[in-house]
């Protein structure tokens, strides 16, 4: 199956330009994965061959890197209702 690029994902009226809720619905089943579909045992296993030292690089969000990055931390709490 193929998926459209951002730019030419379709309008939602009402949501932000990229918005791609119905995206991977399939058979006219509503789907909640999104694109955790694409975390298939194939792409583990390319990405585990990937490996070279072992090394973990954690990807948790500290909040006093707010500061460092220049983000006032309020814009980083905000949440706004998505979904159809």
């Amino acid at each position: 199956m193929s998926y459209p690029k951002f730019d030419d994902l379709p309008e939602v009226e009402g949501q932000p330009k990229g918005f791609a809720w119905g995206v991977f619905d399939k058979d006219g089943k509503k789907d909640v994965l999104g694109t955790l579909n694409f975390i298939t045992k194939e792409a583990v296993t390319a990405a585990a061959a990937e490996v070279k030292d072992g090394v973990s690089i954690s990807l948790k969000y500290r909040p006093s890197l707010h500061s460092l990055l220049g983000i006032p931390i309020a814009m980083l709490t905000a949440h706004s209702p998505a979904g159809p």
